[in-house]
Formats: structure tokens, sequence, C-alpha cells
């Protein structure tokens, strides 16, 4: 029971230890990783924007083929012209109104990544200074785990007497 006691406590001490001096280490390369991430999942959501870009243009084509007058009325509210029919009605938009709508326009298409989602506990071993303590502290608790709670043998008075010539 005693030398399970020893392991469990090794094993603990041993690898917060080598977690902390991996990161202390590792550091520019795990901001790296988090980049990178950030990275990635900003090129994904650009390629879905782009693919469903790709969709509406399609189905905006299919409906220009389907039907010619829709091209009229595109042509009208793109170009600003002035509509032909008597009939149709045809709202102004106000500039307060239009402002308002790029504005809208422009919150939905912002990115929700601002800035690469670093975590927290990065943010605070950024200083030299933290990570050298880091550094120390996991030299530290592997020394402790080793020297603590590793396995000795115990050592017979009669071979401890011994001179090494006399083992050989």
């Amino acid at each position: 029971m005693h030398n399970f006691t020893k392991l469990i406590f090794f094993t603990i001490f041993f690898s917060i230890g080598a977690a902390a001096l991996t990161t202390a280490v590792l550091y520019q390369d795990l901001l790296r990783y988090y980049q990178y991430n950030y990275l990635l999942r900003q090129a994904e959501q650009s390629l879905i924007n782009l693919k469903s870009i790709n969709e509406e243009y399609d189905e905006l084509l299919n409906n220009l083929q389907a039907d010619s007058r829709m091209l009229d009325r595109a042509a009208m509210a793109v170009l600003g012209l002035k509509p032909d029919d008597p009939n149709s009605v045809y709202p102004k938009a106000s500039p307060e109104q239009v402002a308002a709508a790029k504005k809208a326009l422009s919150q939905a298409s912002e990115d929700t990544f601002d800035q690469p989602q670093i975590p927290l506990w990065m943010e605070r071993i950024g200083e030299p200074r933290k990570r050298l303590s880091l550094f120390l502290t996991g030299c530290a608790l592997i020394i402790l785990a080793f020297v603590g709670f590793g396995t000795f043998k115990k050592i017979d008075e009669k071979t401890a007497n011994r001179s090494p010539a006399e083992a050989g």
C-alpha cells in the first residue's frame, strides 16, 4: 500500500511538473498554434460565406434565365432608373434609412473573430518573468517527485562498508 501511494504522488507531482515545464518551454509554439487556429477558423468562415454567395448568384442567374422581365427590374433597382410602368410603385428611401441599412448590413457581415482567441492562462504567462517562474516551479516539482517519491533500494551494511575493489 505504501508503494501505491508513493506511485500516486510521484505521478501527480511529475505530471504537473512536466506540464509546467513543457508549457514554459513551448510557450511561443503554443501561441503560434492558437494564432494559426484562429486563422483557420477565419478562413473556414470566409469559405462558408463564399459558398453562400455562390449559391445566391447561381439562384439569381437561374431566375434571370427563367424570367426576362426580372433583368429589367434588377437594372432599375441597381442603376436607379425610373420605372416605365406608371402603375408600379417604387418607394424611395431616405438617407437616414439607407445609413441604417448599411450599418445593419456591415454589422451582420462582420466576423465574430475580432482577435485571436488566446486562453486567459496563456495571456498570463506571456511575460518572461512568469514563464521563468513556471519553468523553475516545473523543475522543482519534477525533482521533488524523483527525490521524495522515487524508488530507492535499501543498502545492506555489509555491502555498504565494502570498498569498490572488494565488490568486483
